[in-house]
């Protein structure tokens, strides 16, 4: 119950979340601000912030149809009815007004091309998530045991490895890490590069389509999770070493109580508590962080599909892709709370207090 009434607090700042964001995208998406030549009064006083502004115009709204009109496979009746559903005749607050309405029902309109923005979204969204939740897999499963030997084995040449392959691996930007080896995969030909999928996977058997997904995600996993591995590495190193020089782990080593036990049972759980509280953080984090990553690696997840849209300036993509990375967000930080909770019942009943 604590875990439920958690999570619903937190998805109470969602719907505020949605509009502020897909305000935000709106004005980006359909107008642009012109700034003329400005001679600011030297030295600046109050009335120079009145003549900064009076140089600040905003241009006429831009029309987010103009690529689909150019587009002979876009029919009149679906350019009307696109039209009709953004209200382009209306003023800024009903078009505005009529996007939310028509996002909340799930209509999001097409995209440049004449295809649908929901199915496009809905389908990059699903590649994305598998990749991200294999990625915070990935890093907890591997940086979290790494960082609890690190802190047990203090000083040792393993742990002081551990802290120069740290520095390594976070001093490679992640976008530079896909494109070196993405050349060698390409080059050697040991991995499958770009897609989800081989093109001829659908006449396979389902086992063996399996597979095929799995080594395709190989090489994305591998760069977005690899400093995200020691980073958490590094992070549950230093937690536990501050939860082991507490009094109350002195006092059970003194009652006898087994190493392992002390360890595990207790020190690792209070440990894991900052933790939990970025994982929110963490899961919007991939999202943004694989825009780079999906397109150089042609994995066709949202990031490639953000890219693409705003090169082609396709307004309803962008602005669907913004609104679904808030809505990433604030529910990643719901199942953050709600694992806290789970780790430490105490921390529900301090807030309801």
């Amino acid at each position: 119950m604590q875990v439920l009434t958690t999570v619903f607090k937190r998805l109470l700042w969602l719907p505020l979340n949605v509009v502020l964001v897909s305000m935000l995208g709106f004005f980006l998406m359909r107008y642009s601000l012109q700034i003329g030549p400005i001679d600011l009064p030297m030295p600046f006083t109050p009335s120079g912030y009145v003549h900064l502004l009076d140089k600040i115009e905003l241009r006429q709204p831009i029309d987010p149809l103009a690529e689909m009109r150019q587009n002979p496979q876009i029919s009149p009746q679906a350019l009307a009815k696109e039209s009709k559903r953004l209200a382009l005749d209306k003023p800024w607050y009903t078009q505005y007004t009529n996007w939310l309405l028509s996002f909340v029902q799930g209509d999001l309109g097409q995209n440049n091309r004449g295809e649908s923005v929901s199915w496009l979204l809905a389908k990059a969204a699903g590649y994305t998530l598998l990749l991200n939740v294999c990625v915070i897999a990935v890093t907890w499963l591997l940086g979290i045991p790494f960082g609890i030997w690190a802190a047990v084995k203090r000083g040792h040449f393993l742990d002081k490895l551990m802290a120069l392959l740290t520095s390594i691996t976070l001093s490679i930007p992640a976008f530079i890490l896909a494109l070196v080896l993405g050349v060698k995969v390409v080059e050697t030909g040991i991995l499958p590069y770009g897609g989800i999928a081989s093109p001829q996977a659908f006449a396979w058997s389902w086992w063996h389509q399996m597979a095929d997904v799995a080594l395709h995600l190989v090489l994305p996993i591998t760069v977005l999770s690899l400093g995200g591995i020691f980073s958490m590495q590094r992070l549950m190193r230093a937690n536990l070493l501050d939860v082991l020089s507490q009094d109350y782990i002195f006092a059970m080593r003194s009652r006898g109580i087994q190493e392992w036990l002390v360890i595990w049972k207790h020190a690792v759980r209070n440990a894991l508590n900052p933790l939990v509280t970025i994982l929110g953080f963490e899961f919007a984090g991939l999202f943004g962080g694989a825009v780079l990553v999906e397109t150089v690696l042609g994995y066709p997840g949202i990031g490639l599909q953000m890219y693409q849209a705003a090169l082609a300036g396709d307004a309803n993509m962008v602005m669907a892709s913004l609104v679904l990375s808030s809505i990433m967000l604030v529910i990643g930080n719901a199942l953050a709370d709600a694992l806290l909770v789970v780790l430490d019942p105490r921390l529900a009943s301090s807030k309801s207090a």
